[in-house]
């Protein structure tokens, strides 16, 4: 099983994104809940354009490993700009609570709280 994963994270490197769906998939016929998996495909997913999937993997990583706090960031990161309903802030909040803490992650906070409003908070996100 770890062979295909890591097959899978060398066809990304090489943006050869179809191949890499490819070994995710046979990763998930040795075991169909192996987060790490539908995360990846959902990134995959996302390079190719097709967010709605992207979405799907990342529900299903998600439900997989709940503490999964990467797939709560690229669900947030990949809702953003087209949210209405605060889903894509949620995401993002669960994701640095879950510990996931990168410079992207306080980037899009920092926008969120722009499109508010919230100049001191957004600039606090920025400067994180």
């Amino acid at each position: 099983m770890e062979q295909y994963y890591n097959s899978g994270i060398e066809k990304i490197i090489e943006k050869d994104y179809l191949e890499a769906i490819g070994s995710f998939d046979h990763c998930l016929k040795y075991d169909d809940s192996y987060a790490l998996a539908y995360l990846q495909k959902g990134r995959v997913k996302a390079a190719l354009g097709d967010t709605e999937e992207a979405i799907m993997e990342l529900s299903r990583a998600i439900r997989y490993d709940p503490d999964l706090a990467e797939a709560y960031f690229y669900m947030g990161y990949f809702m953003f700009g087209e949210d209405t309903t605060g889903t894509s802030e949620e995401m993002l909040r669960t994701a640095l609570e879950k510990g996931y803490e990168t410079a992207d992650l306080y980037y899009y906070l920092g926008l969120i709280e722009l499109l508010r409003g919230d100049q001191d908070n957004a600039l606090i996100s920025f400067n994180k």
